[in-house]
């Protein structure tokens, strides 16, 4: 988790290199990490649970909110991702522009962990 919240975090900032953001000290990693995380616009929950792994679904969503990718979908085109599925449109936009793939043809496996080197490909 830490390990992908990570290269989310170097993504964003490489992108954002002109934007100036109010950064405050916290003694706890996580947190500050997850305040980073919100700060870029990237996460927009209330709380991300730090302690289990990112799945692919969450990954889209970081992903297309760090690019400000997210086209809505209008058909859908994983069995497993229907259109009201709440990461449906990063999932096929991200998709769409090349940027992932899905399992197989048909699934996507949006609740698998993501792993470092699927978004190392990726990122």
């Amino acid at each position: 988790m830490k390990r992908i919240l990570s290269l989310m975090i170097a993504v964003s900032v490489i992108l954002s290199l002109t934007i100036v953001l109010p950064v405050t000290a916290d003694t706890n990693t996580s947190n500050g990490d997850i305040g980073l995380l919100k700060t870029l616009g990237i996460y927009e929950g209330e709380e991300l649970n730090t302690s289990h792994n990112v799945t692919r679904a969450e990954f889209a969503v970081m992903l297309s909110n760090i690019i400000k990718a997210n086209m809505r979908a209008d058909y859908q085109l994983f069995n497993d991702v229907p259109l009201d599925y709440y990461a449906a449109d990063s999932i096929y936009t991200l998709y769409k522009m090349g940027l992932i793939k899905g399992k197989t043809g048909s699934t996507f496996a949006p609740t698998d962990t993501m792993t470092v080197d699927e978004a190392m490909v990726i990122l």
